[in-house]
């Protein structure tokens, strides 16, 4: 009987000092890990346009969210102003957020041609 009392003294449990420092110095290598290296980041957004390139609606961060749709919103109507037939009326209904007013043109007068009255009917 001496000897399994000399056995289980013999066997030592470690200590708990060394249990909860391993314990904290791995909850710290958690928490210092560089998780951006990790996690792949999604390919910006860029927008079919080249011409417009970087210009995009973008909400992701809001501190930025107004210079950054004023100025998308200045350079979408430069674009369409610039590369489109009648792109003036459509950039001034951009920068003003209403479509324009077109004035009525006046009637023909009575003794009009035959080619100017077609194109008032």
């Amino acid at each position: 009987m001496e000897d399994k009392a000399l056995k289980k003294e013999e066997v030592k449990t470690p200590d708990k000092v060394t249990l909860s420092e391993d314990a904290h110095k791995h909850r710290n290598s958690r928490r210092f890990t560089n998780q951006s290296a990790s996690t792949p980041k999604a390919p910006r957004f860029t927008g079919r346009c080249d011409d417009l390139d970087g210009y995009i609606y973008d909400v992701s961060s809001p501190r930025q969210a107004a210079d950054t749709f004023t100025k998308t919103t200045r350079e979408v109507a430069e674009y369409v102003g610039q590369t489109y037939k009648y792109g003036a009326d459509a950039r001034l209904a951009i920068e003003k957020l209403a479509p324009p007013i077109i004035a009525e043109p006046d009637d023909p007068e009575e003794n009009a041609s035959r080619t100017i009255l077609p194109i008032f009917s």
